[in-house]
């Protein structure tokens, strides 16, 4: 049970007062309140329309939780309670300097540097708010030329740390859905640098990939061919239950239960592209791929 029996407060107009309410809500001396209100959002709204002047007191509470976001340190911070309520905040208000904090605390929990206590929330819940956070402040990317610092950590963690945080696919589908890479060709030659083919693949086949199948499949498939690698097109398809076929005067990925996906080759092939894709078509087109075919009911082509 909370202390919140002494006396509650009016509301305020001053970031000082707001910097200590806030820490005690989060330290919950406000429990009972919280409770009855619904969420900490809740909370501090209801201060907000107690004050006397209610926007100077929006702007002091702002101000005072950047100060809170500004003071913050994740790697030694141990109350996992405390920052999942935290991160509640940050969600809802999108402070300056929250980036920087969540990829902070996602850093140190990958690298075992959290060592969370023992209060019934588990690490794979603050790591789930975390990125929760971070979509909140970026559900797309900032207009093209807009210097946003905030996003190029975000972007810079997806890119090189998230993997071993949350995994692959989910790094490479939210860099896809904010899609700042440009053109789907341009997509793939900049997210194969930090993600593998299989995890690319994988995106493309998940239930709600972040851009058509056609075209990152198409773009990322003609990448192996250039290199050469087209096996390790084939083995990811593999994975994720689908296969590579001859169909009608090109090649096209089947997975159970979904229409072909044809691989086009593309207008501006070069010569010796062209001529690798109809090697490789024909060797497809053998009695295994035409049985494929055959089982696939009659359904249209992507």
């Amino acid at each position: 049970m909370s202390k919140e029996g002494e006396k509650l407060p009016r509301g305020f107009t001053d970031a000082s007062g707001w910097e200590l309410e806030i820490y005690r809500a989060l330290a919950g001396e406000r429990e009972s309140r919280v409770l009855q209100l619904g969420s900490l959002e809740e909370y501090f709204e209801s201060l907000i329309r107690l004050s006397s002047d209610k926007t100077l007191s929006r702007v002091s509470f702002r101000q005072a939780l950047r100060r809170v976001v500004l003071e913050w340190n994740p790697i030694l911070d141990r109350r996992n309670a405390y920052i999942c309520q935290f991160l509640d905040l940050l969600a809802t208000y999108r402070p300056s300097g929250g980036v920087a904090k969540v990829i902070e605390l996602l850093r140190a929990i990958d690298g075992r540097l959290y060592l969370p206590s023992s209060s019934g929330i588990s690490v794979d819940r603050i790591v789930e708010k975390s990125l929760l956070v971070l979509e909140k402040y970026f559900p797309i990317a900032p207009a093209p030329g807009d210097d946003n610092q905030e996003f190029l950590s975000y972007l810079s963690f997806l890119r090189l740390d998230a993997a071993t945080v949350v995994g692959s696919a989910y790094a490479t589908k939210r860099i896809l859905q904010l899609g700042p890479l440009g053109s789907p060709q341009d997509a793939v030659s900049q997210l194969i640098e930090f993600h593998d083919v299989h995890n690319l693949v994988a995106v493309s086949l998940s239930p709600a990939p972040p851009i058509q199948p056609t075209l990152l499949l198409g773009a990322l498939y003609f990448r192996c061919l250039r290199q050469d690698s087209v096996s390790t097109f084939k083995d990811a398809l593999s994975r994720s239950g689908g296969d590579l076929i001859a169909y009608g005067e090109g090649i096209a990925v089947v997975v159970p239960g979904r229409q072909p996906i044809k691989l086009d080759l593309p207008a501006d092939a070069s010569e010796d592209v062209a001529v690798k894709y109809m090697k490789l078509m024909w060797r497809e087109a053998d009695a295994r791929g035409f049985k494929k075919l055959q089982e696939i009911s009659e359904v249209g082509v992507n």
